[in-house]
């Protein structure tokens, strides 16, 4: 499955959690803000921004809703 022509074959977006509680478990084992100030960030080229939290900032040429 590393190697497929399509992308929906690949392992990330074919697995699914035998047990529905596992599903949402990742999302507290990652944590942005600590992986952000782990490489660094803020630092002078970088900042940390909520500007775009709920994704009503988009570029003109950007993906639609």
């Amino acid at each position: 499955m590393c190697c497929s022509e399509r992308l929906d074959d690949l392992y990330a977006f074919h697995y699914t959690a035998s047990d529905i509680t596992l599903r949402h478990v990742g999302w507290n084992l990652y944590d942005i803000q600590s992986e952000y100030l782990r490489m660094g960030v803020p630092n002078d080229h970088w900042i940390l921004s909520h500007i775009n939290k709920d994704y009503e900032v988009r570029a003109v040429h950007s993906f639609p809703r």
